[in-house]
């Protein structure tokens, strides 16, 4: 193998020790660590594969799932420093793409849901923390800086940008992580909490905290989470499935604002018309709205 496939390795061991306070030496982690021995194996089966010899990468991929518990298919491309802690049952598809400083625990499975031949498997960005047991199914991205917790199941067709976490809320040994049905887009900074269920063709809006399930078709934005539109409209077939405008969200607060002004305003309309008829002048000279109204209702609309 080329040295950069050797820098690879002596990269996956060096990351031992940044993200693993139980690691003592060099000499420990080549020795006992299943997680580093699964990418050895992995780093020389994925280069055999890229030289199509892919029945030799098959069976060397094989000997090291049977040494470390741990089944990373060669047609696989991980990046850089990826951390495996513990390793056991952590399954790794054929396409699945895995960027830089990713971390997987025991028991994560990165598979796929269909038969074709094509991508199937789901694709990683840097720097994603995945908990035990998570399941990412499908040809779906996991955004950047994302955290997804233990026991997760994240469906095909799902988005998640950058930040997102998917966490447990309580010491529960059954299951107490979300499970994001298919074509959902949850954006950036957004924290999905519990044993929560996001509908399928969900939209999660950027920094919301959601703790209450979310039905299908349905637009979620605040802290807490709070469902702000049901589209309920089923999309005609051969239409692209996954909304990826996180930017056209509706903002509750500034609705609410804008009612409570046009309520305003009739208010002031009719205690004007109450004066002017007090004061004998039925034939009232043009209203003018406050200032400051007139630069909320600017603001508003601008927003």
């Amino acid at each position: 193998m080329p040295s950069t496939t050797w820098d690879r390795i002596k990269e996956d061991v060096r990351v031992v020790f940044d993200r693993d306070p139980a690691a003592r030496s060099t000499l420990e982690i080549l020795l006992t660590y299943p997680g580093v021995h699964a990418l050895f194996f992995y780093r020389l089966a994925h280069w055999l594969w890229r030289r199509d010899l892919k029945l030799l990468a098959r069976f060397v991929s094989n000997i090291g799932r049977f040494v470390t518990g741990v089944d990373i298919h060669p047609g696989a491309n991980i990046g850089h420093r990826l951390f495996i802690d513990h390793g056991m049952g952590t399954v790794i598809g054929e396409t699945t793409d895995i960027a830089d400083d990713v971390t997987l625990y025991q028991g994560v499975t990165l598979g796929g849901t269909g038969k074709q031949h094509g991508k199937r498997h789901p694709t990683v960005c840097d720097r994603v923390f995945i908990g035990n047991n998570a399941n990412v199914l499908g040809n779906i991205t996991v955004g950047e800086n994302s955290r997804v917790g233990a026991g997760s199941v994240v469906l095909n067709d799902v988005t998640l940008y950058q930040g997102v976490t998917l966490g447990g809320t309580s010491l529960n040994k059954g299951k107490r992580h979300p499970t994001i049905e298919d074509h959902v887009v949850i954006t950036t900074g957004a924290t999905v909490l519990g044993p929560v269920t996001i509908g399928a063709r969900s939209r999660i809006g950027a920094g919301s905290v959601v703790i209450h399930p979310v039905p299908p078709d349905a637009t979620v934005v605040g802290i807490p989470g709070r469902v702000v539109r049901r589209d309920g409209v089923a999309r005609a077939p051969g239409l692209e499935l996954v909304d990826l405008d996180h930017g056209d969200l509706p903002d509750p607060v500034a609705r609410a604002i804008s009612i409570l002004l046009e309520h305003v305003e009739k208010l002031e309309h009719k205690l004007e018309e109450h004066l002017a008829k007090a004061q004998g002048t039925v034939d009232q000279h043009p209203t003018t709205d406050d200032e400051d109204l007139q630069r909320v209702k600017a603001f508003l609309s601008e927003g």
